[in-house]
């Protein structure tokens, strides 16, 4: 198929539309239940107080800002799709702003601003001393914003696509951060599945991961990682991160939660109750060095869990020994040592090293097994 072909075919599953409103509008849209903001998505993302000040301050300055999107649904709602910082300021400082059980969050006090020194404690409330006062009110009840529309005929997917697009390059937010967006979007039922056992008490133990890593939702993506690897073998013909994204979407409709439950949460059961800390930190022959390595963490952690059903089966003795011993032991391979060093890409290490760990410790079990049918016959 030609360039033009593929453009004039993808072009045709987004329908827009859009048009200049007040922010007056934009807000009796949102308190006639018209504009829908899913409240899950205040569990992602929260302003500071001093993020919320400034946006506040360029609205009072008069100053331009960005058009929010939305995706018309069928019954004629629109679905906030970009915009939730801006959009949710505006309303949390009017006291408007529902949580997820429909509560409203309390009204926000601003802080002072560069520009706008006396906003320091300012509120909305008109019956307040501290209150900005009815003309300010007035003024950003009338500053005008471009809604740009994602109309229903659109193909379903293209709202989760423009979110993501929105949203990477140039934006703070981490990919982790964008797909757990998308996963609120897509099914919140799963998304509250992978943030469980992202807190699994044994597996962020084995991860040991930085405060850093935690805030860029490290210990999602990680989740996703092994169950996009266990459910969704890594062909190589994606980028690392398009396939993680790739392999969510699908598992949302296909995982068996419970299944996959006993068996994550065994499979860090074993591993922390033997590796503690050092789970997936390089081993040099007598103690282990650095940091959590997602090398190790792929070999180690995919190789157990998707041999758990044999793994569980082992004499605790012998599981204790097999976890340690293994676990230390596939670093040394050379299909480990040459696809996992500084400048491999990701691509290559997935494609040599979950194959490696999957026969690595399904072999090792095998051969566990054997040494105790030949004992018990003797």
């Amino acid at each position: 198929m030609s360039l033009d072909l593929e453009i004039s075919k993808a072009a045709k599953q987004i329908y827009t539309d859009g048009y200049d409103m007040s922010i007056g509008e934009v807000v009796s849209l949102y308190k006639e239940g018209e504009l829908y903001i899913n409240p899950a998505f205040q569990r992602l993302f929260r302003w500071e107080t001093s993020q919320k000040s400034r946006f506040i301050e360029s609205l009072l300055m008069g100053i331009p800002i960005p058009p929010i999107f939305v995706f018309q649904t069928n019954t004629g709602v629109w679905e906030l799709i970009d915009g939730l910082q801006r959009i949710s300021t505006i309303l949390e400082f009017m006291g408007i702003l529902k949580k997820q059980n429909n509560e409203l969050y309390p009204p926000s006090t601003m802080e002072a601003t560069r520009y706008l020194p006396s906003l320091e404690g300012k509120v909305w409330d008109a019956e307040s001393k501290k209150s900005i006062g009815k003309v300010q009110q007035i003024a950003i009840r009338r500053v005008r914003i471009r809604v740009e529309i994602l109309k229903k005929e659109s193909d379903i997917d293209s709202k989760y696509e423009l979110f993501q697009r929105l949203n990477t390059g140039g934006s703070p937010l981490s990919k982790q951060e964008i797909r757990n967006a998308i996963m609120v979007m897509l099914n919140g039922e799963f998304f509250d599945f992978v943030h469980m056992l992202s807190e699994y008490e044994n597996y962020k133990k084995s991860l040991n991961l930085s405060e850093n890593q935690i805030i860029k939702q490290g210990h999602m993506e990680n989740v996703l990682r092994l169950l996009s690897y266990k459910l969704f073998p890594y062909k190589g013909s994606l980028d690392v991160h398009d396939y993680i994204d790739s392999s969510m979407v699908k598992m949302i409709d296909t995982i068996n939660f419970e299944t996959i439950e006993k068996d994550f949460k065994e499979t860090f059961d074993f591993i922390y109750t033997n590796l503690n800390s050092n789970a997936f930190k390089k081993y040099n022959g007598n103690t282990y060095l650095g940091a959590f390595s997602i090398a190790i963490f792929e070999a180690v952690a995919y190789g157990i869990f998707v041999n758990i059903e044999k793994i569980r089966k082992m004499s605790l003795p012998k599981r204790e020994k097999f976890i340690i011993e293994k676990s230390r032991g596939i670093q040394k391979e050379e299909g480990f040592t040459s696809n996992s060093g500084m400048g491999v890409a990701g691509t290559s290490r997935l494609i040599h090293i979950l194959p490696l760990a999957s026969e690595y410790f399904k072999n090792s079990v095998m051969a566990q097994c054997r040494m105790t049918t030949a004992f018990s016959r003797l």
